[in-house]
């Protein structure tokens, strides 16, 4: 979650995260994991 400075409200200053993902990725991340699980429920 890399924010540039002045954009955002809660981070005037920006950020650089590279451990979190974004809301759109972290979903993306969790349909990933759901598909790959109904794999094994057969």
């Amino acid at each position: 979650m890399n924010l540039p400075a002045g954009i955002y409200e809660a981070f005037p200053d920006g950020q650089n995260d590279n451990k979190h993902f974004q809301s759109v990725g972290a979903k993306e991340i969790v349909r990933l994991i759901f598909e790959g699980m109904k794999t094994f429920e057969e």
